[in-house]
């Protein structure tokens, strides 16, 4: 499966490519001094297919959230520069609580209908 992910990586523009490099080989190097090649090859090792596609899958679900969430306070925001401040604060906290939500029964369905995977 690890094969799969990277041939899918070396299909990537370049652009996202480069990004796709800066992730978690830095801080495991600087802080816990593991080498970003040890990093790269057991996170490639342990990740599978499945676990790529269910992330890809539920991406939808958590920007149709934001979206929604987003835009009911934006639009019902009421006091001036105040008001921005927290409906903007009131919109994060309530976006990262149904995402985690979200993410906990979007698992479960995954679960219930791929249960061997």
């Amino acid at each position: 499966m690890a094969r799969h992910v990277i041939a899918a990586v070396d299909e990537l523009p370049p652009g996202t490519r480069k990004f796709l490099e800066i992730d978690g080989r830095p801080i495991t190097d600087l802080e816990f001094h593991i080498p970003s090649s040890f990093f790269l090859s057991t996170a490639l090792q342990v990740v599978t297919m499945p676990d790529f596609v269910a992330g890809i899958l539920k991406t939808p679900f958590f920007g149709a959230i934001i979206a929604l969430v987003g835009c009911h306070f934006g639009m019902s925001t009421k006091g001036g520069t105040v008001g921005v401040g927290n409906s903007t604060t009131r919109s994060v906290v309530t976006i990262s609580i149904a995402i985690l939500i979200a993410d906990f029964f979007l698992t479960k369905i995954g679960i219930l209908l791929w249960p061997n995977v």
